[in-house]
């Protein structure tokens, strides 16, 4: 067999030509790499190659514990060696002895290689394309599909621009993640907005006109807010407040359906000041009421659930709050 393949080989690999270095030789060993002839692809090489041992084990110590390796092959022979020898890496052979599909196995083992960061001009796998394409060329969009089998949560990036407008529509629905805590404000019986969601929604607005969308750094002061007629709400509907604030003024109003709800004015402080927290008047006449005694209002007007329920303490008229 051996001088019938060297005959044949001489014919394949007339003209040898030395090895990479990125070539790791498994047909000699590594001290002879550079000796003449043992350094060439030819055919006494491979011919060596296929009579005798090869040295696999002391070549294969010298890849990185994390290689990509590609066996071509007839078969995945040493995919079971491969494993064992280097669990932390990944092994692709490109075709399988017996396999019912073996161009879809190829096919397959090429999206592995892409998957796991090898780019190849995948382009050669098919006819050349003349352009341009006959009337009756079938397109490809029908074959390609959105998987909606499973949901994903995605980071929203929002718009970090400014708006040269000062008009905001707001659409409100309790169903909503973001609005569904307005469900437990229920003053006689009825679902409002509460008066402070109408000035963050104003205070995001002008935040938008000047800085964008982080309205939180953006300290501001109202003045002369007047809330004209109250909101309802309910379970399953919504409700659109369309925000405006002039320029230069800072007055704002807010509508919903053409009706005025509030109006004000608004303006940036660059150096806001902390209030001051009063303490409570030991002397006092008006008792101090407890949390539990002070939202026992609700069985006459106001129904909170436990997200507004946050005055601790509260003593007549305002004097003090906790």
């Amino acid at each position: 067999m051996g001088p019938d393949f060297f005959k044949y080989l001489q014919q394949i690999i007339p003209d040898p030509k030395p090895r990479s270095s990125k070539w790791l030789s498994t047909s000699v060993p590594k001290e002879d790499w550079e000796q003449f002839g043992r350094n060439l692809c030819s055919a006494e090489y491979h011919t060596n190659n296929l009579l005798n041992s090869v040295l696999f084990e002391e070549t294969f110590e010298m890849l990185p514990k994390n290689s990509l390796t590609i066996e071509i092959a007839p078969h995945g022979l040493l995919q079971a060696i491969l494993k064992r020898s280097m669990p932390n890496g990944i092994h692709i052979p490109l075709t399988q002895r017996n396999n019912s599909n073996n161009t879809l196995f190829f096919l397959t083992a090429l999206g592995k290689l892409f998957s796991s960061g090898v780019t190849f001009p995948v382009e050669n796998l098919y006819s050349k394309i003349e352009f341009p394409v006959s009337k009756g060329t079938p397109g490809i969009s029908s074959l390609i599909r959105w998987d909606h089998s499973e949901d994903w949560f995605v980071t929203k990036y929002e718009n970090m621009k400014t708006k040269s407008s000062g008009e905001r529509l707001f659409k409100i629905n309790l169903s909503s993640d973001n609005e569904e805590f307005m469900s437990g404000h229920v003053i006689d019986g009825k679902i409002l907005i509460p008066a402070t969601c109408y000035l963050q929604y104003v205070w995001e607005t002008f935040s938008l006109m000047y800085h964008g969308p982080s309205y939180m750094d953006v300290p501001i002061e109202f003045e002369d807010v007047r809330f004209i007629r109250a909101t309802n709400m309910t379970l399953n509907g919504s409700v659109e407040l369309n925000v405006m604030i002039h320029y230069g003024t800072g007055q704002f109003e807010i509508t919903e359906s053409g009706n005025l709800v509030v109006t004000g004015r608004i303006r940036e402080i660059e150096n806001p000041a902390i209030p001051n927290i009063h303490e409570p008047y030991k002397d006092s006449e008006f008792p101090m009421l407890s949390k539990k005694d002070f939202y026992i209002i609700h069985v006459h007007t106001y129904i909170h659930t436990y997200m507004y329920e946050i005055i601790l303490y509260y003593q007549r008229y305002g004097i003090f709050k906790k």
